[in-house]
Order: C-alpha cells, then structure tokens, then sequence
C-alpha cells in the first residue's frame, strides 16, 4: 500500500502541512509555516504578534509529531483566537488490524468513557468506512477529550484521519469541515 493509491484533495480551507522538510523553498516547517500565516493574513487579517507566534507553535509542533508518527497532517484556522482544528492522516497496511474487521475496530471502546458514536461514512471517491466519536477522561485532570475517527477502507488497508481536543464545542463546530477533510479521500 502506497500514498500513491490514494489522494487528497483538502478543501480550501484546510492547509496541507509537507510531510518533510526541505521540500521546495523551504529548509524547515518554521521557515514553511511563516510562509502559511502569509496566506491567511488575506482572509483573517494580520495576527499581533501573540497570535502569530501562537499559530507558528501549533503548526511547527503539528508537524513535528506527524512526522514522528508517519502521518499526513492539515491545520484550519478560522480566526487568529480560535477555533482551530487539525487532523492527522494515517495509511495503515491490512495486518495492522490484527485480524479484526474495519467494522470492529471502529466499534472499538478502547479507554473511552463510554461506547463510541459510530456512523457509516463514505468519501467522494467511494471508500466506505466509518465515522466514530470517542470521550476519554484524563487521569490526571480529569477533563474529557473527544477524539474523531474516521476511518475508510482503501486499496490494501485503511485510511485513518483523527483529530481531538478537550474544547467540546470546538469539536462539534470543526465536524463538518473534518469530515469534508475525510470525503476527499480519493483513488490514487
């Protein structure tokens, strides 16, 4: 299984992160991700400095742990304070499901502090899967996470696209545009 079998086409909004670095003009994420604020500076306006330097850590940090990872990860913002969203998109070969099914790994409740919110999804490019919702309670805290899942089959494997965060209402307001994110999964 290969990236090659698949694409991505992102929706406008979402922004791309390379998945190394250099590639093209820029030798490091930093030196790409000054270059990403420059182009929302056209739709939000132009951050204080506060707020760039809070965009540029959380899209130098994004990228660091995806490619720690081996994901592919994409960034919306839509204001300089927030809400944010960001996902990372894993290809996984078939044996990584350990003989199970799609269907009972998306059913999966793992650590969750309740059984998943599980609905069938399908890409533009007509990869069937499914769509899970998961709520987690950190240990330490106490506070509840909300961790999406979307997971599709595709030529030899899956595709897993996750994004989480402890702002409940910011997870129900970047759904749509995820799962936008998630439908542009296409064939190669």
């Amino acid at each position: 299984m290969s990236r090659g079998e698949i694409r991505v086409e992102a929706p406008d909004d979402w922004l791309g992160i390379p998945e190394r670095f250099p590639v093209d003009r820029w030798t490091d994420v930093g030196d790409w991700a000054r270059d990403a604020i420059e182009e929302y500076v056209e739709d939000l306006g132009a951050p204080d400095d506060e707020q760039r330097e809070a965009a540029l850590t959380m899209i130098a940090s994004l990228a660091e742990y995806a490619a720690r990872v081996g994901s592919r990860a994409y960034v919306l913002l839509e204001s300089w304070t927030g809400p944010h969203a960001s996902a990372l998109l894993r290809l996984f070969p078939g044996s990584d499901l350990e003989g199970r099914s799609l269907d009972e790994v998306a059913h999966e409740r793992a650590e969750a502090v309740e059984a998943p919110i599980v609905e069938e999804f399908v890409t533009r490019g007509g990869f069937r899967g499914w769509n899970t919702t998961r709520y987690f309670q950190m240990p330490e805290s106490g506070a509840v996470v909300v961790r999406l899942d979307i997971l599709v089959a595709i030529p030899g494997g899956f595709a897993g696209l996750t994004s989480s965060t402890g702002d409940l209402v910011s997870m129900q307001r970047a759904r749509p545009a995820l799962e936008a994110l998630a439908a542009s999964i296409l064939p190669g």
